[in-house]
């Protein structure tokens, strides 16, 4: 199984059956003993994540934010039917940004605070893209979902006779349905960190559609409602920006 370490990329690839082994390590500094642990530090002593059963200092570095964050950002992005799924643990003082690479490997890496904006624009592939002002509709979750079966199954006429058998005006549906039928790419931020007063979350969602440009996506609280409204390369990158803590 994988467990490696790059210093002059300080990045650490590693199989995910090897975390709660190394977080072990990294809260307590001690582990019990027995054959598969033995075998498990043997690994990564040989991918010089461990030194004498220490972990390494940059190992060290990478799981401080995994340790105590105080921001945990995931992060996927949707395309061909495969999904990039990516977490980032951030502290004042420094980052680790998670991406799941193949299988059950993981690749952490060390990341500054202070460009995690830029981390995020990178994880969703965030690109310049033609503005189109005419989508703003809110349709029933359920109806969406439908069309979207729809769309693959009977094309964009079939679609669209899902979402107005749900009540949604022709022209609207026309709109939504052209959207997802351009869709190159959709991606989801959730975000959680403390504050003075509490907890604080955020979620974003998104599609790229390519020439159609970029849509934000808003999920109803109240009612399972969703709302599809283009917007500007300006304001995607604003609520990108929304999903990190101010200062």
């Amino acid at each position: 199984m994988t467990a490696t370490l790059n210093t002059g990329a300080e990045t650490i690839r590693i199989n995910r059956s090897y975390m709660p082994l190394l977080m072990q390590l990294k809260t307590t500094g001690a582990v019990g003993v027995d054959a598969a642990t033995n075998a498990a530090l043997d690994r990564l002593e040989a991918g010089e994540l461990l030194r004498n059963g220490n972990l390494h200092p940059m190992a060290d570095a990478i799981l401080d934010m995994v340790a105590a964050p105080g921001l945990v950002v995931s992060v996927e992005r949707m395309r061909l039917g495969s999904i990039a799924a990516s977490t980032i643990w951030a502290t004042p003082l420094g980052a680790t940004i998670g991406t799941r690479v193949e299988g059950g490997i993981y690749e952490l890496k060390l990341a500054n605070t202070a460009l995690l904006p830029f981390h995020l624009f990178q994880l969703i592939h965030l690109r310049p893209l033609p503005q189109d002002n005419s989508l703003d509709v809110t349709l029933p979750a359920e109806a969406m979902l439908s069309s979207e079966a729809r769309l693959y199954s009977d094309g964009e006429p079939g679609a669209s006779a899902e979402l107005i058998a749900a009540g949604v005006a022709r022209a609207d549906a026309e709109a939504v349905v052209a959207a997802l039928a351009a869709r190159v790419a959709s991606w989801r931020i959730h975000s959680l960190w403390s504050s003075g007063v509490g907890t604080e979350t955020h979620e974003a969602h998104g599609m790229d559609c390519g020439r159609l440009g970029h849509v934000l996506v808003t999920i109803g609280v109240d009612k399972p409602t969703v709302q599809l409204r283009s917007a500007t390369f300006d304001e995607v990158t604003a609520e990108v920006r929304a999903a990190l803590p101010v200062g």
